[in-house]
C-alpha cells in the first residue's frame, strides 16, 4: 500500500491532495452527522446530513478504487517501458556485433547515439 501512495504522489500529487480534502469532509460530515443523530441537536440536521456522509464514503471508495487501479497502470507502463529499453540496447548490441566492432567503437557509438 505504501508503494502505491509513492507512486500516486509522484505522478498525481493534485488526485492525492484531493482525495484528502474528500476525506477530510466525510469525516467532518459522519462526525456531524452522529452529532445531530444521537446528540442532543436537532434531530432533523443528522437525518439531511447522514446521506450526505454515506455518498462521501460511497466516493471515497469509488475514487481509492480507480486512485489504486492508476497507480497500477502507470507502474506497469513504466516497467513496459523499461523493458522495450532493455530491447532496444540489445537490438542496438546485435547491430554492433554485426559490424564488428571494437569496444571503444561501441563506446563511442552509444555516446553518440545518447547525443553526447
Amino acid at each position: 500500500m505504501y508503494a502505491t501512495a509513492v507512486i500516486l504522489w509522484r505522478t498525481a500529487p493534485t488526485l492525492v491532495l484531493a482525495f484528502a480534502v474528500q476525506i477530510a469532509a466525510a469525516a467532518f460530515f459522519v462526525a456531524d452527522a452522529f452529532a445531530e443523530l444521537f446528540g442532543s441537536r436537532n434531530f432533523s440536521l443528522g437525518v439531511a446530513d447522514a446521506p450526505i456522509a454515506f455518498a462521501l464514503c460511497i466516493g471515497i471508495f469509488f475514487v481509492a478504487r480507480d486512485l489504486r487501479d492508476a497507480a497500477r497502470r502507470s507502474h506497469a507502463q513504466k516497467s513496459a517501458l523499461d523493458i522495450a529499453s532493455g530491447q532496444l540496447a540489445l537490438v542496438i548490441d546485435r547491430h554492433f556485433d554485426a559490424r564488428h566492432l571494437t569496444p571503444s567503437e561501441r563506446h563511442v557509438a552509444k555516446l553518440s547515439l545518447a547525443g553526447f
